[in-house]
C-alpha cells in the first residue's frame, strides 16, 4: 500500500497508512513484527537519500548474512549472555545452534535434505529449542552449496529490483529488508502464511510497476484507425 501511494505522490497518504500499522504493532504481542517494520524504515530512509547505497548496503547485508550464518551463534551469544542471561530462550536457542555446527562440521557442506530442520525437532534429532530462523534452516537443510546459492539469487534480485523500478526503488529495498528480517528473526522457511505473504507481495509489486504511468485510459478517438481493405 505504500509503495501503491508514493508510486502516485501521496506521501501523506503513505505517511499515515506507516504510523497506523506501527501503532498496531506497539499493541500486538510480541516485537518481532515491530523490530522488521523498523529495519524497513530505515533501510527505506537509506535509499530514499541515496539510491545506490541504500541498494548495495541492502543487498551485501542480507547475502553476507545468509553466507556467514553458521558464525553469527558464536559471535552473538556471548553478547545476548551480557544482555538477557545464560537462560533467556534466544541464548538457548542459539547454543543449541553451536552445537549442531560443532558436533556435525561436515553437514555443513551436504546439509541434511528438505524439510528436516522440522522432523529433526519432531524425532529428536534436532534440540527442541533449535533455532526455527532462515539462516539456520538454509544451512542445516541445503548445506553450503545451498546457501551459497540462495545468497547470489537474492543479491542479484536486490539489485535487479533497485535498477529496473527506480521510483519504487526505496519501497523494494524496505519490504527486502523488512521479509528478511522477519525471516532471521524467527519465521522458518517452510510456513505456509509466510510464503503466501511473500507472494503476495511480489505480485503487488509487479502489478504497481506494470501500472506506474497509467492512470487513465485512452481516449477512443485517439487511438488510431486501420486502413480499410478494398
Amino acid at each position: 500500500a505504500v509503495a501503491w501511494l508514493r508510486s502516485r505522490r501521496r506521501d501523506l497518504g503513505s505517511l499515515v497508512v506507516i504510523v497506523l500499522v506501527a501503532g498496531a504493532l506497539l499493541l500486538a504481542p510480541g516485537v518481532t513484527a515491530l523490530f522488521a517494520l523498523a529495519i524497513g524504515a530505515l533501510v527505506f530512509a537509506l535509499t530514499h537519500w541515496r539510491l545506490s547505497l541504500g541498494v548495495r548496503v541492502t543487498a551485501l547485508t542480507a547475502a553476507g548474512l545468509l553466507v556467514a550464518a553458521p558464525l553469527l551463534p558464536f559471535l552473538a551469544r556471548p553478547i545476548g549472555i551480557a544482555l538477557f542471561g545464560p537462560v533467556a530462550p534466544g541464548v538457548l536457542a542459539l547454543k543449541a545452534w553451536q552445537k549442531v555446527v560443532t558436533l556435525e562440521p561436515v553437514r555443513l557442506v551436504t546439509g541434511h535434505g528438505l524439510e528436516t530442520a522440522l522432523r529433526g525437532k519432531i524425532f529428536g534429532i534436532l534440540p527442541i529449542n533449535a533455532p526455527t530462523t532462515m539462516l539456520f534452516e538454509f544451512w542445516y537443510e541445503l548445506g553450503i552449496v545451498g546457501a551459497f546459492a540462495a545468497a547470489f539469487a537474492l543479491y542479484g534480485a536486490i539489485h535487479r529490483a533497485g535498477r529496473d523500478a527506480t521510483v519504487l526503488a526505496p519501497c523494494a529495498m524496505a519490504a527486502f529488508a523488512t521479509a528478511f528480517a522477519i525471516g532471521c528473526v524467527g519465521v522458518g522457511l517452510t510456513t505456509i502464511w509466510w510464503l503466501t505473504t511473500l507472494a503476495l507481495a511480489i505480485l503487488t509489486f509487479v502489478a504497481i510497476e506494470r501500472g506506474q504511468f497509467r492512470s487513465r485510459r485512452p481516449k477512443v478517438g485517439l487511438i488510431p484507425r486501420l486502413p480499410a481493405r478494398g
